[in-house]
């Protein structure tokens, strides 16, 4: 497989197809991530403050769903904490959603969404998961749709925590 792609979508439907003939293709690939917003941040508050905008602009998205958001974060250990961001801007979700008129609600099972946050060091890209691309894409990401991640997938990750892919993906 060679060549380029105008977008992460095509890159996206280019690895379905090729794991079609070798399921086995998506296994090094399980924490690529498309990222469809990102922000660079300092400081835990500057982090909250950027997220929350960023996931603010899925709000008409998320309207009457079910849904959750999962942070993969790879650096600021003592200074940020996965699973009390994820809370935080479930929560943050919530209220603004009812704010605005609607109602959503946070389900792990069968959602309707699932936002996907990942930091690396002090960068952060966001992408947003409908059921649909779970159902088309189910190599991606695989901390999300439960796929055991191939060993090999943590060598890839642990040699690309540098690179952040200018096409709009994460490793």
């Amino acid at each position: 497989m060679s060549g380029s792609v105008r977008s992460s979508r095509q890159l996206l439907d280019i690895l379905r197809e090729e794991s079609l003939g070798d399921p086995n293709i998506g296994s090094p690939l399980a924490r690529v991530m498309p990222v469809l917003q990102g922000f660079d941040f300092q400081t835990p508050a500057e982090f909250e403050d950027k997220a929350r905008q960023a996931v603010c602009a899925w709000l008409p998205t998320l309207a009457g769903k079910r849904f959750f958001l999962r942070m993969h974060r790879r650096g600021f250990k003592v200074r940020l904490s996965s699973m009390e961001e994820e809370r935080f801007l479930d929560t943050y979700l919530l209220e603004a959603l009812e704010m605005a008129g609607s109602k959503g609600r946070i389900s792990f099972d069968d959602p309707d969404a699932i936002i996907s946050l990942g930091t690396l060091g002090s960068s952060a890209g966001l992408s947003l998961w409908s059921r649909e691309d779970l159902e088309r894409y189910p190599l991606f990401p695989s901390a999300l749709n439960k796929r055991p991640v191939h060993p090999f997938a943590s060598t890839c990750l642990i040699l690309s925590l540098s690179l952040r892919i200018s096409s709009g993906f994460w490793m």
